[in-house]
């Protein structure tokens, strides 16, 4: 629907983004992709977009809900990763081995799609979960695209900083 606040996720509700749309699905394979535009340009809904039109699994962390407190952060990852789990839950084997690599972690509980983290000392660092994830990806000859939107704050960037990921920041 056009003039909706909302980001967009397809295609018919976007208008005159088919050149970028093209763009970004070429570096969907790149270990980082960072997006840059004005504010409000529909950013958000151009990856959305290109993310639901691909079959690529993806995960999608909106940071513009988390302050400074690192509480926040993982109620956030909590939140994305649940949705997450939801959204590959048909791809076979890939689900489950990926539940079962995270239930390892220590700080890390698994019931059915709910993921929940230890908030204590024993909490995971970012890098152990999403180093877990491109792991699973790589055992199942698949990538798995991380996306962290409204990333503008520069002091949110260092909880991120591991290799081999892909990722794309806006």
């Amino acid at each position: 629907m056009l003039f909706d606040p909302k980001p967009k996720r397809r295609r018919e509700d976007l208008y005159n983004f088919d050149e970028g749309l093209a763009m970004l699905r070429k570096f969907f394979g790149e270990p980082l992709t960072v997006v840059i535009e004005l504010r409000r340009t529909g950013k958000t809904s151009l990856i959305l977009t290109a993310l639901e039109e691909a079959t690529t699994p993806y995960l999608f962390i909106d940071l513009r809900s988390v302050v400074r407190p690192w509480k926040e952060f993982y109620e956030l990852l909590s939140y994305c990763l649940t949705d997450f789990l939801l959204r590959i839950s048909r791809v076979r084997g890939f689900y489950e081995y990926l539940q079962r690599i995270l239930s390892v972690i220590k700080g890390i509980s698994i019931s059915g799609f709910s993921v929940e983290f230890s908030l204590d000392r024993d909490r995971p660092t970012p890098t152990q979960i999403f180093t877990a994830i491109d792991n699973v990806a790589e055992e199942y000859g698949t990538k798995v695209l991380i996306v962290f939107d409204e990333d503008s704050e520069g002091y949110r960037g260092h909880w991120f900083c591991y290799s081999e990921q892909h990722c794309l920041c806006l």
